[in-house]
């Protein structure tokens, strides 16, 4: 499985994801049940994409602190 944000800084998963999060927060009823689900799983992606990133760089901030 190939990561689609690799090419993404922080900031713009960072953006990508609250924008998910706003859909799933405002998605109508109506909408097809597909597009709902898609949705909750963009949201998904993303969140375990920006969570991978702050873990990596809390550690990167904790092995600058510990080699000072």
């Amino acid at each position: 499985m190939t990561n689609e944000y690799k090419d993404l800084t922080d900031e713009q998963v960072g953006e990508m994801y609250d924008k998910a999060c706003h859909a799933v927060n405002t998605m109508s009823l109506a909408m097809s049940y597909n597009d709902r689900a898609y949705l909750k799983q963009r949201q998904r992606q993303l969140r375990e994409e920006w969570i991978k990133r702050e873990k990596r760089h809390n550690m990167s901030v904790l092995q600058l602190q510990k080699n000072s």
